[in-house]
C-alpha cells in the first residue's frame, strides 16, 4: 500500500463529506462530486488498484521496438527535412531529440547517433542545395503548398539569405522555417558548392549535437526529477486538503451555529 496517497484520499473523502450541506447548490454538489472522485483516485492509486504511466517505462518500450532501427529512422527524418523540402511536414527535429533520449536510456550509442544526424543533415542540405541549382524559385513557388512552403516563407528565407549572405546557411539551420528553405535558395541564388558546403558542414554539425543532447538532457532530467516531483506533488495536495477541510469545517460550524434555536 502506498500510504501518502492513502491518506490524501481519505482525507479528502471525509473532508469532501464533512463540508456538504442538505441542499447544496449545484455548484456544491459538482464540487462534492469532484471531491469524492478525486479522493476516490487517490485511494484507489493507494491501494495499488493502478499505476501512473512510467516516463521511463514508455523509453524503455520504444527502444525495444526500436533497437538499431532508432539510427536509420532518426537519419532519415534528419535528411527528408531539407532533403525532400518537406521540413515544414517531417518531425526531423523532433525525431532527433526523441533518439537522445533513447540513448539516455541506452538503446542506442550516442557518439554514433550524432555522427549519423550530422551526415544525415549535411546530405540533405546537398540534395536541397542541388535542386535549387536545377530547378530554381519557379519550381518551389509552384509545388511548395503541397508540403506547406507557401510563397511568403520562400520571400522571407530570400530576405534573410540576401541580408547575412553565406552567415544565412548557419543561421537558418536553428530556425525551423527556414531550415527546410534556405539550402534551396542558397542553390537557386547560383552560390558555389564549396562556399556552401564552408558554411553548411559546421552549422550541421552544431545542430545535430546539440538536438541529440538535449534529448539526452531530457531524459537524464526527467529521470532524476521524477520522485522529487511526485513528492512535491503529495505535499501540496496534502496543504490543500487540510486548508480545505479546515475552511469547510468553520462555514459548516459557522451554518450550525446561525440556525435558529427554537
Amino acid at each position: 500500500m502506498r500510504v501518502i496517497p492513502t491518506l490524501i484520499g481519505v482525507a479528502l473523502i471525509v473532508g469532501t463529506l464533512r463540508a456538504r450541506s442538505s441542499r447544496p447548490s449545484v455548484r456544491q454538489a459538482a464540487l462534492i462530486v469532484a471531491g469524492l472522485a478525486l479522493g476516490g483516485v487517490f485511494l484507489a492509486y493507494g491501494l495499488e488498484t493502478f499505476d501512473l504511466p512510467s516516463f521511463e517505462e514508455a523509453v524503455e518500450s520504444l527502444a525495444s521496438t526500436l533497437g538499431g532501427w532508432t539510427y536509420v529512422l532518426v537519419g532519415l527524418l534528419a535528411f527528408l527535412e531539407t532533403g525532400a523540402l518537406v521540413g515544414l511536414v517531417v518531425p526531423g527535429e523532433t525525431a532527433i531529440i526523441v533518439g537522445g533520449i533513447l540513448a539516455g536510456e541506452g538503446a542506442v550509442e550516442l557518439l554514433p547517433l550524432i555522427v549519423i544526424v550530422w551526415l544525415a543533415a549535411v546530405a540533405g542540405d546537398a540534395v536541397s542545395f542541388l535542386l535549387g541549382r536545377r530547378l530554381g524559385r519557379t519550381f518551389v513557388l509552384q509545388h511548395g503548398p503541397r508540403v506547406r512552403i507557401q510563397p511568403h516563407h520562400v520571400v522571407r528565407a530570400e530576405a534573410f539569405f540576401a541580408r547575412h549572405g553565406g552567415k544565412a546557411i548557419a543561421l537558418g539551420r536553428f530556425i525551423g522555417v527556414l531550415r527546410a528553405i534556405v539550402p534551396f535558395v542558397a542553390g537557386a541564388s547560383g552560390m558555389r558548392g564549396r562556399t556552401f558546403l564552408a558554411y553548411d558542414i559546421p552549422s550541421a554539425a552544431a545542430w545535430a549535437a546539440l538536438n541529440v543532447m538535449l534529448g539526452y538532457a531530457v531524459f537524464a532530467s526527467v529521470s532524476a526529477a521524477a520522485n522529487v516531483t511526485k513528492w512535491i506533488t503529495y505535499g501540496v495536495v496534502v496543504i490543500a486538503v487540510i486548508v480545505g477541510m479546515r475552511i469547510a469545517t468553520r462555514r459548516v460550524s459557522g451554518r450550525r451555529l446561525s440556525r435558529p434555536t427554537t
